[in-house]
This record gives C-alpha cells, structure tokens and sequence, in this order.
C-alpha cells in the first residue's frame, strides 16, 4: 500500500498513450481461462484459525452520495476443530439475519465481533449467509466503505474488511474465490477483483454487475469501486487489462500515465516469474484524499491527483503492480512481516528505474531511498526494526525504504544478480498463492546462497535496529606509494555492523574503486597501493550498503605520529613465557620481527606484514620447547635493521 505520498515515494516517470473509452465493459471481460483449477500451497499459516475460509460471495447494493451500502455475505468455511459457535469480525456493520446452510441462526454482535451461534463439527462444511447494512467512512484516510463524488470504493488494508464485510479479518485466512456482485445507479460502472462476469439491469435506473475471482485471496484484498467512470479493457500476452478512469479529459489522462504497465508486467515477469493473474486494471478515486494507492488482488485503487498526463506518479504504478507478486499472491502470515509487502514493492519501483535508466536509474533511486532512511532515523525516534514495527509505524518508511535496501543490499553485497532472482522466482514459485514469512524468505536465501547462514544479515538489517553511521579518513605513504584508510563507526555504541563499502580514491579526481569489508567493531582499518601521488580516499556515490555519513569530527587516528621507525624495549625482560615488543611507524611499512639463538640461528618469525603508523605492540608466546637462555631479537623495517637481547627465564 501507498499511504501519503510525500512520505513514501519518489517522484518518477516517462511515456506515450492510448485512448480510453466510455463504453461499459463488454463481452472481451470474459475471455478464456485455463481449465484447470488453480490452487494455493498448503502452509502452516492455514492453521492459525479454528475453520477455514473457502469461498465468498457479496451481493452488494450503493447509491449515489453518503449512503449506507446494503449488502449479503454467503460464506462457505470447514471448521479444523469442534465449533460451539462461529466467530467472525464485523466492526460497526449493521446485521439484519443470519443463516446457516439456509436455516435462519441466532447470533451475538459485540464491539467487532460477530458470533453465529450454531455448533459446527470437526471438518464440516457450512454456508453462512449474512445480511447487513455498512455506513460510508467519512475518514478518507481510514478503512471501509468509502463515498465521494460520483462513486464510491472499500480499503482494507490491515484490518478494514471488517468494517465494510464480515470475514475472519486476517491474511493467513485466504478465500479460494470470491464472487462480487454490485447493484449501482444504471450510468455507473464497477470494478473488482478477477474478471467481468454479466451486466444486468434489474429494475428501471440499475444495472448490476458481477465479476469473479478464482485465487485464493486475503480478505483486506478484497475490493470494488463503482462509479462513473470511462473503461478501457484490452487484451495483452495473455492478460486482460482494465483502466477506471473519471470521464473527459482525466481518462486521457490516465491513458498516457498507465499506458506501460504492460511493458512493467513484462519486466516484472521475468524478474518475479510469470504475472500470477489472468487480469490486471486501475482504477481512479479519491482514496487517500487523491494521493495514495492501494494494491488490492488485480485491481489498483489509485488516487486521483496522481494522474497528470506527465508520468510523474509512474514509479507509484510500478509499486502496486509489484504488489501483484509481493503481497498479493504471496501474502503475510501477519502484519509483523509488512515489509515482506512494501519493501519488495518499493524496490520493484527500484526495479522499473533501473529498467528505464539502467544502473543510473537504480543507484539514484537508492541514493534517495537512502536518504529516506537517515531522515528517519535521525528526525523521527525512536528507531524501529524493518521486522514488526511498532502498529504506529506499520507503514513508516523503514518498512518501505529500508526493506527495499535490505534487498538491494541482499543483492549486490552477497548473491549477485544472478542467484538474486533466482531467489525471487524460487521464492514466488514455492509459496505461490499462499501465505509468507520473513523465516520463509530467509530459508529460500540460504537455499541459494552458496556461503555461510545469512541468519547474521537479516539480524542486523531486518530483526535490528538503526543504521551504521560511518566517518572515512586516510593517510598516503610517498615512499612505498600506500594508501592507509580508516572507517569509524560513530552510532552510538554496540551493535556494530559488518558490512562492505565501496572505496574511490585517486589524487585530484577519484579514477578507482576498492571494495572493502567493515568488520563488526567501532574502527576497521586497510591499506591499499597506489601510484597516485597524495593519493586520497573517499566512499564512492553509488554504495551497495545502507549508512549515514558521519556528521561529527575524529580526529586523525595517530597524531602527533612517530618521527621514524623505532624498536623500543620489550618487556618484561627477562620474561617467561610471555614478552611484549613495542615498537613505532613514521609512515604505512612493512615490519619483520625474528627471534634468533646466539649463534644466529633463526628460532622463529614473530611477525611479517604492512602496518599502519603509530605505536605498536605485538605479544610472543614462547614454546615450551624452548630452553631457558639469551636470544636475539631482530627488527626490520624500511631499510633499517635493529636488534636487542631478550633473556628466558624458565
């Protein structure tokens, strides 16, 4: 789902058009379908409830203007165990009968809560009918029936079925169809989920639509707009699609703004794996006060102030459509695993950048998601984990923004493009039509993943909190052409992250780039050999990890340095069997320490390899093998060679 769009959406787009028209939906609605019936994995999340919800049919009346819609709700369910009565939600609908298997039920309505007092049996099958009224939302940012000029639409997401038809009002709890009929003002038309059934006009000034769906579908994405809008439905690969649109100079409009989304459905195939249904629309309302948009199972409602003949809302349109794949067909066990919803539809938008613009279009696009998720950490406390935010932060932007990091990050950092969507068909393909959650996602990783468990990822990007906040500096060694860098984590203490960053550096313009892993620790430290002379470093644009710039000032790491190389008394002397060797650097050297007997006789190489300047100390671990006696110990370093008398005492 798009909640506001300030807050959760770059501005993207581009394109070209193709007109819509004022025809009511015809014959074309209904074209073929495969034969075969299409079913959902079996997934643990089916047995979070005491029945099942199987089939739904809504029969639903509205008018023009603020005005109750008048509905029945024909649910069939099987219960899992022993029923003494048959719980659904319902929050604040009005309920007139009820009836099991047609016989008329007694019932209880408390708060949300509507219970059908009739006993049900381990693994029967029943149809519950009920009958209600659903007053109109006068919140356009809340969930329910809405009403607005000239039409009118349902949103659900989380919990807002409820509110406008009874269910068991979770996404575990998917139906395996669901039938929408929809009596409205002859001069409107509607749409909802699946496809086109019948038109018929039952009385003088109605007309009744029906579509049907046959996926399996959770109840917040269950919907309908009905209105008076201009259509357009048209056949593309195989897929049927169906723009709503306000009629004039809006439906052209939206022709030219949602004119590629074949094109996305294209590239998201072959990304995702083949688009999960035989249909696809939109359809404009004032959802959101005009500016949102909500992904519901084949049929986006879009806001209507983001449709502007200009494409600048066209990154929105990708979003939902990614939706398709990422909460749709695979939907949330529970809302604790949104960002398995809107981190993946935020990097489909990503995606479609990239598709368009190439690695440009993608890495400014992170570069903004980027700036996002700093703006939240550092503007809007406390910080919040990707994994089960806080309700009021459900949809905050690091569920959209930093999950879709967290899949970039997936991508470039540890899998490659390649292993990459080989994750995210597999992952598609294996709980296709049913219910995920993050364990899911990270199993089918580690499937992949030719490393070690990824479980270390996930529990500091997803499952942890904040970002890593990172401050560079370096030092450039003329003699040995060295380059010595130093990045400093500066978030406030442990947990520390480990994670790679991307190293640019040069003299006057930055001509390579080194990649470099930040180990888990307040300070990592590498050296890199460069011809460049006063070669400098600094963190290349484009990085393929998620930080903030360090904003406060540390100091050089070794100042006032070493004015050169010196070996300094180790201690203690004598020593058994340990001894300590301290010894200074005036610049980034190679250091060899050897200890030999008094004949000269190497009895072993302490240490050999680049250091840093400053201050040193190295620790020996004498053997048990070696005897008490006076030993040599040698220091090498830049040409200069030192020595000085250590005596073993055992």
């Amino acid at each position: 789902m798009f909640a506001v769009l300030l807050i959760c959406f770059p501005l993207m787009g581009l394109a070209q058009s193709m007109p819509l028209t004022d025809k009511p939906c015809g014959p074309i609605c209904a074209h073929s379908r495969s034969a075969e019936r299409w079913t959902r994995a079996t997934l643990d999340a089916e047995s979070l409830h005491t029945y099942d919800q199987l089939s739904l049919i809504l029969q639903v009346s509205v008018e023009d203007g603020d005005f109750p819609m008048v509905a029945i709700a024909t649910i069939d369910l099987v219960a899992r165990e022993t029923l003494a009565a048959i719980p659904f939600n319902a929050e604040g609908l009005s309920i007139s009968e009820v009836t099991v298997n047609g016989q008329v039920t007694a019932y209880s309505h408390v708060l949300d809560t509507l219970h059908v007092l009739r006993g049900v049996a381990q693994a029967e099958t029943v149809t519950v009918t009920i009958s209600y009224s659903a007053s109109p939302n006068p919140n356009w940012y809340d969930t329910g029936f809405q009403t607005a000029w000239e039409h009118c639409y349902t949103f659900s997401e989380p919990y807002g079925a409820r509110r406008w038809y009874p269910c068991w009002d979770q996404p575990s709890d998917k139906f395996s169809e669901i039938t929408m009929v929809v009596e409205t003002p002859e001069h409107w038309t509607l749409a909802a989920n699946g496809y086109w059934q019948s038109t018929t006009f039952p009385h003088m000034g109605r007309v009744t639509h029906t579509y049907y769906h046959d996926r399996p579908i959770s109840p917040y994405l269950v919907m309908f707009a009905a209105g008076n809008f201009s259509n357009q439905v048209f056949l593309q690969n195989g897929i049927e699609y169906r723009y709503f649109a306000w009629p004039r100079s809006d439906s052209m409009k939206a022709a030219y703004d949602w004119e590629r989304t074949p094109e996305m459905v294209e590239s998201f195939s072959g990304l995702f794996g083949d688009y999960p249904f035989a249909e696809y629309g939109m359809v404009m309302t004032d959802i959101f006060g005009g500016w949102g948009a909500m992904e519901h199972q084949t049929f986006t409602t879009y806001g209507f102030n983001l449709v502007d003949s200009l494409r600048t809302f066209e990154g929105i349109v990708a979003h939902e459509l990614a939706h398709q794949w990422f909460g749709d067909h695979l939907s949330p066990v529970d809302f604790r695993h949104m960002w398995l919803n809107e981190g993946f539809a935020t990097y489909g938008d990503a995606l479609w950048n990239e598709y368009l613009m190439g690695d440009s279009g993608l890495n400014n696009y992170m570069a903004q998601a980027a700036t996002y998720c700093i703006n939240e950490e550092r503007h809007n406390p406390p910080s919040y984990p990707v994994y089960d935010p806080p309700e009021e932060r459900l949809f905050g932007t690091n569920v959209y923004y930093k999950g879709a990091w967290v899949l970039h990050m997936l991508r470039k950092q540890l899998l490659g493009d390649s292993v990459f969507f080989d994750v995210l068909r597999d992952y598609v393909a294996t709980f296709a039509g049913g219910n995920v959650s993050t364990q899911d996602f990270i199993d089918k990783v580690n499937e992949h993943y030719a490393g070690p468990d990824v479980g270390w990822f996930f529990d500091q990007w997803v499952f942890g909190l904040s970002l890593p906040v990172l401050y560079f500096n370096s030092m450039y060694d003329n003699v040995d052409h060295l380059l010595w860098g130093r990045v400093s984590q500066l978030q406030s203490g442990p947990p520390y992250f480990t994670f790679p960053v991307v190293i640019q550096h040069g003299q006057n313009s930055f001509t390579e780039t080194d990649t470099f892993w930040v180990e888990a620790g307040p300070i990592s430290e590498f050296i890199i050999s460069s011809q460049s002379n006063q070669a400098r470093l600094a963190p290349y644009p484009s990085q393929i990890t998620l930080y903030e710039p360090g904003i406060v000032n540390v100091p050089e790491p070794h100042d006032p340095l070493p004015a050169a190389f010196g070996l300094l008394p180790a201690y203690p002397n004598p020593f058994n069997p340990s001894v300590t060797i301290p010894f200074s650097l005036a610049r980034i050297a190679n250091v060899k320490l050897a200890l030999f007997d008094v004949t000269g006789r190497r009895i072993t190489t302490i240490f050999e390899g680049f250091l840093n300047p400053g201050e040193h100390r190295l620790h020996y671990d004498a053997p048990a093998s070696l005897g008490t006696g006076v030993y040599l110990l040698r220091a090498e370093s830049g040409g200069v060679t030192m020595t000085q008398k250590l005596l073993l005492l055992k």
